[in-house]
């Protein structure tokens, strides 16, 4: 996989990040990450991506969004490293992170990440009762 291959889901704009969040209302998981073409980390994190994806590729939808096409999504998210990631879960923010890890390390941030979020929500459901 390359950051500029056709056939990868790439977010060019905020407007168009928006549109799919409004489409994602269930509890779909969406892995976006932020590089930067020019930038050595995002080259090698690009095979821990491609790794990942095919391996939970049906759970995660996995986007892509360079610095320079989209500065305002980038913002959104307080971007301030590439290659920057964060997790969302039905349209919320469940986490962020940072760097060229593995894809190993990348999918059990994943999984302690979303387990975090269901104790989290557990916690406030028997808040409120």
């Amino acid at each position: 996989m390359s950051f500029a291959e056709p056939d990868q889901l790439t977010m060019t704009t905020k407007k168009e990040f928006d549109e799919l969040l409004a489409h994602e209302k269930s509890d779909g998981l969406i892995l976006l990450t932020f590089v930067a073409n020019w930038a050595g980390p995002c080259n090698l994190f690009d095979e821990t991506l491609d790794k990942l994806e095919r391996k939970r590729g049906n759970d995660i939808l996995f986007l892509y969004c360079d610095l320079k096409d989209s500065p305002e999504l980038a913002a959104d998210y307080d971007c301030r490293a590439v290659p920057s990631f964060v997790l969302i879960k039905g349209g919320e923010l469940v986490a962020g992170g940072a760097g060229a890890i593995s894809s190993k390390r990348l999918s059990e941030w994943i999984d302690v990440r979303l387990e975090m979020d269901r104790l989290n929500r557990k916690k406030l459901t028997k808040g409120k009762k």
